[in-house]
């Protein structure tokens, strides 16, 4: 007998059945309407964070590091205004996931 559960859409909150573990979102329109405010965001913050890496004097003057800030701070309220208080970020473990060639040690062959 399988049990099943129910779980909370990520992006509109409707209940559905998972298909698979994986599973985040009720229907493809719900993961693609999350996926392009996340890319949309995302590109903003790369903006930002590559003038924060490679134009420091100029991010310093210009309170780069503050902007940045204040977007998240606009984004999470607009979460919690517009989408039922679901988070528009997925969970650490993603992210680890999808960066972990970054920690990778380089062995150097001579």
């Amino acid at each position: 007998m399988t049990i099943t559960t129910q779980h909370a859409c990520a992006e509109c909150s409707s209940p559905y059945t998972r298909k698979r573990v994986t599973q985040d979102f009720c229907c493809n329109s719900c993961m693609k309407s999350f996926n392009n405010r996340r890319a949309i965001r995302g590109a903003q913050l790369y903006d930002l964070f590559m003038i924060m890496r490679f134009e420091r004097k100029r991010a310093k003057v210009r309170g780069v590091w503050a902007l940045a800030c204040r977007l998240a701070m606009y984004w999470r309220e607009e979460d919690l205004r517009d989408r039922n208080q679901n988070r528009s970020w997925k969970r650490l473990e993603h992210a680890e996931d999808q960066t972990s060639w970054a920690r990778a040690t380089i062995v150097h062959r001579g």
